[in-house]
Formats: C-alpha cells, structure tokens, sequence
C-alpha cells in the first residue's frame, strides 16, 4: 500500500500584530486497489497544516488557528 501527501488547500490568515500567514493544508493519502483500467484510488487519511516559514499549525475552529512555535492566534482571511 503506497502514502502520498497531497497539497489539499491554501489560504490566509492573520495574527493580532498584523502579521500576514499563508496556511498550507497537507492531507496524507492512501492508495487502494487498482481499478479496472488500472487507475489507483486515493482514500483522505491524516491532515497537516502548516505556516509558510512559521512551522506547523493547529486548527482551533473553522476560522482560528494558532502557530505551534511562537503561540499565535491568527484568524482565517
């Protein structure tokens, strides 16, 4: 069974300081069976985001995050 990391989203989000971050959303996939025409299937399984030169980031709600490494809150643009 082959893993890839896909790109899956990118987006903005701000800190209170002003400070502009671009979020990138990973999401680790899987391979399945092969189809019929020898096409592979992808199934979602875990997903990461992370700052562009700010390191990873958790998501608090569907707009708030915060960056692991300084503590920051930032709210999605």
């Amino acid at each position: 069974m082959a893993t890839r990391l896909q790109e899956t989203n990118r987006f903005e989000a701000v800190g209170k300081s002003g400070q502009r971050y671009l979020i990138i959303e990973s999401t680790q996939q899987i391979s399945l069976d092969a189809t019929k025409d020898g096409r592979t299937l992808w199934a979602d399984d875990s997903r990461f985001l992370r700052a562009v030169n700010f390191g990873p980031v958790g998501q608090v709600s569907d707009s708030e995050f915060v960056v692991f490494l300084s503590g920051e809150r930032l709210k999605r643009v």
